[in-house]
């Protein structure tokens, strides 16, 4: 499935316009190129919607340096699975839209007047998030195994083991890695 990479995003809030920096998964070389997300007369909240929505599907992907987009972007997505907003053949997992069935049925009911209360949620959801500030440093530890988490790698993840605090991390980084995280044994813990 083709989606698009994105490096950057400016939400022009006061002119009503999202800007986009990305290029497609599969085209090389990239060349990424900075676009305007919907470029009508729509109002900001409705654009910001589409992006979201955008978001929630896969079809804008965000890159690992975009922390706190992904950051808000899990929030939505928790927010999702708690309240069940998506059709019976879906649903999140660590992070990923997993179908667990053969339905081929969209997942959710974006545009329909019945979901608009959830949507305004999700949109209030994701812009508190991206604003949202949190002090301090955090690690990612494993209190069974005992080892505390460094870093996603090309080709998986890499621990370390003990408590090792000079893999520090901010909380919205330590967060979207404990998403990523297929184990729900981890804890988020704030160092000194």
């Amino acid at each position: 499935m083709s989606y698009e990479i994105v490096t950057s995003v400016k939400l022009d809030k006061k002119n009503g316009k999202i800007f986009i920096t990305s290029d497609s998964n599969n085209v090389y070389p990239k060349t990424f190129r900075k676009w305007e997300f919907i470029e009508d007369n729509k109002n900001y909240r409705e654009k910001l919607s589409k992006f979201i929505h955008g978001v929630i599907i896969g079809n804008l992907q965000f890159r690992d340096s975009l922390v706190r987009y992904q950051y808000a972007a899990n929030k939505v997505r928790e927010y999702i699975n708690n309240n069940n907003l998506y059709k019976e053949n879906y649903r999140y997992e660590n992070g990923n839209l997993i179908r667990t069935s053969d339905d081929l049925y969209y997942y959710m009911d974006w545009d329909k007047p019945e979901f608009d209360e959830h949507k305004n949620n999700i949109i209030d959801l994701f812009e508190n998030s991206l604003s949202e500030k949190i002090d301090g440093k955090y690690i990612l530890y494993n209190p069974r195994k005992k080892i505390t988490f460094i870093k996603k790698t090309k080709y998986g993840y890499k621990y370390y083991y003990g408590k090792i605090e000079e893999y520090r991390m901010d909380y919205k980084k330590a967060y979207n890695n404990l998403v990523s995280l297929s184990n729900q044994e981890w804890e988020i813990v704030k160092t000194n």
